[in-house]
């Protein structure tokens, strides 16, 4: 179904890789078993340029997402499917992936798994979603060729940044524009409680517009 499985951790937060090793495993045991750690870039080893204006958590954040689209690109991957590591799952999440997957139109850029619809999102079929501003960048699937080059060279756009310092706003702004970033009608993954690496906030479990 993927031909790599990603999730994002930063090297100084073991204890959260550790969490999320025992979600994936119980939730989806095969992809569990071929899951692969991107390390992630740490705004403190790797500050933000002078020309940063949002958290440099954000920073780190998104270049982390932009490599891992650049792996995959170099590496001529046709789909993948990315997850930062406070990722947590809904019952049946193995079942419901499949079918979601199998309920994509063939013209597929993204299919994200859980997030926040900032713009109410337009019916497709009876499982799915077409989203017009998703936000979150928790859990999502991405699709390789011609697709991902056009959110590569999206991610590379630096004028589009200004005013806008997270990942999934700039992502935002690519679905407005009518690329094809798709959902399920219910959250299948949502994010666990704990303590965000971007605001330092002490959040708790949370699935947004499920």
């Amino acid at each position: 179904m993927f031909d790599r499985i990603i999730v994002i951790s930063l090297r100084r937060r073991p204890d959260r890789l550790a969490a999320f090793r025992d979600r994936i495993a119980e939730a989806w045991p095969a992809g569990a078993a071929r899951l692969t750690v991107f390390e992630a870039v740490d705004a403190h080893r790797c500050p933000p340029p002078e020309w940063w204006r949002g958290p440099a958590g954000a920073w780190g954040c998104y270049r982390s997402h932009q490599r891992i689209i650049e792996e995959a690109l170099a590496d001529e991957l046709d789909r993948v499917i990315v997850f930062e590591d406070d990722a947590t799952f809904a019952e049946g999440f193995e079942i419901l992936l499949a079918g979601t997957m199998s309920a994509l139109p063939a013209d597929w850029g993204q299919l994200y798994l859980g997030g926040q619809h900032l713009r109410p999102a337009e019916a497709v079929n009876d499982v799915l979603v077409r989203g017009v501003n998703v936000n979150r960048t928790h859990a999502y699937a991405a699709r390789g060729g011609e697709r991902m080059r056009e959110l590569y060279r999206h991610l590379h756009a630096g004028d589009h940044w200004r005013g806008k310092h997270h990942i999934d706003h700039h992502y935002g702004r690519l679905h407005s524009q009518r690329w094809p970033a798709y959902a399920p009608r219910e959250w299948m993954c949502g994010q666990a409680d704990g303590k965000s690496d971007i605001s330092g906030r002490q959040d708790p479990e949370r699935w947004w517009q499920r």
